[in-house]
């Protein structure tokens, strides 16, 4: 079998798929332009994109479109970018799939990197899986902008950040992201070291908080299913 670059993801892609899958091929963008219950009526005639891209590549592209329709859009989800079709799943079987039938355009495989993280991504889904703390950091903090959020409450936690750089790791950019009373253009985040100061920045920055992950490690895995073995 033709070389396949892979790799191993510390988290669940959209939330909710531990697989990725990249395909690389010209007719990648008959997906995005087409819909299958157009496939059997399209006039030969039509000599333009995405039309002509279908008729050279009609094989490849209704296997595809047949992949796809074996699960629920909860089970795949597929994102087109240029020549690259990104395929998102839950069921290692799509894999499988691809192999056979894709061979020669399947270029990139993620999955978790053993089925002790695979299991426990899957049930603790604001979880990501590092081989350590980073920063010895227990949680990671996604933020974004809030006009909800006070000049206040910001202020109070810039200050709490600057006096407690070993409980709050944060850049300059963020505090003054957070300082300042402008849009954020950009959506940046920040490490906290424990629980007691989670719940100090949700009590400043509710608006502004987006998402929180609690990041563990593969020791810390092993250790708790053993503990409950």
């Amino acid at each position: 079998m033709r070389y396949i670059k892979t790799s191993k993801t510390t988290k669940l892609f959209w939330k909710k798929f531990p697989y990725k899958a990249v395909v690389w091929a010209e007719w990648v963008g008959c997906m995005r332009s087409l819909v299958r219950d157009e496939l059997d009526n399209i006039n030969p005639e039509k000599k333009y994109h995405p039309y002509t891209l279908f008729f050279r590549h009609e094989t490849k592209v209704r296997k595809m479109f047949d992949l796809l329709d074996q699960f629920s859009k909860d089970e795949i989800k597929i994102r087109c970018e240029h020549n690259g079709l990104s395929i998102y799943f839950t069921d290692y079987k799509v894999f499988d799939i691809l192999r056979v039938d894709f061979d020669k355009e399947l270029q990139e495989f993620v999955e978790p990197e053993n089925t002790e993280i695979l299991n426990y991504l899957l049930t603790n889904k604001k979880i990501e899986v590092k081989p350590t703390l980073l920063y010895d950091c227990r949680y990671k903090v996604l933020l974004g902008y809030n006009k909800k959020s006070t000049p206040e409450s910001r202020s109070n936690f810039v200050n709490l950040a600057k006096n407690h750089p070993d409980k709050i790791v944060i850049t300059e950019r963020t505090l003054h992201l957070i300082q300042n009373d402008r849009f954020w253009y950009s959506n940046p985040y920040l490490y906290i070291k424990d629980s007691k100061y989670l719940m100090l920045a949700q009590m400043m920055l509710q608006h502004n908080i987006k998402s929180i992950i609690e990041i563990v490690t593969p020791d810390e895995i092993t250790e708790k299913e053993t503990s409950n073995a």
